[in-house]
């Protein structure tokens, strides 16, 4: 499958200032009977070819929602969050690459995990990332301090 890039009014990579955000794009699925029953999430990174700095850092936004992520407070002290074990049980993110589809990643969602504790750590860890790719100087994934797996 081919992607085409949308027309966003972006300059060209080359051209690009080093503080942009570099976007990942996610998708939520429904629940899967063929997949346990579980509801889905679906990433397209950057081209890796094209933009390898912005492929590394979205890699890292992935690390960073991975697994059992450290919350800031806000999110820890949430009700929402709190019901849904987020802090103990993390969102079951265990991402895989799709085979002939090098910059799709999926994986599949704990029960529950829902939308409304999934989108704000998303974007919160997302930023926290960039934050520490931008400390760093790099943009790799490296980074898991202050993570629990």
């Amino acid at each position: 499958m081919t992607f085409h890039r949308p027309p966003t009014g972006l300059p060209p990579a080359s051209r690009r200032s080093s503080t942009t955000f570099h976007q990942v794009l996610f998708a939520l699925t429904k629940e899967d009977e063929a997949d346990g029953n579980n509801k889905g999430l679906v990433a397209l990174l950057p081209d890796a070819a094209e933009e390898p700095k912005a492929a590394e850092e979205a890699l890292g936004v992935l690390e960073a929602i991975s697994g059992v992520p450290s919350l800031p407070a806000a999110m820890r002290a949430n009700a929402l969050f709190q019901a849904q074990r987020i802090e103990r049980e993390g969102f079951g993110i265990r991402w895989a690459a799709v085979e002939g589809a090098p910059r799709l990643w999926r994986t599949t969602l704990r029960e529950a995990a829902t939308r409304k504790t999934l989108m704000p750590a998303v974007l919160q860890l997302g930023l926290q990332e960039r934050a520490a790719a931008a400390e760093e100087g790099v943009g790799g994934p490296a980074r898991s301090e202050g993570r629990r797996s």
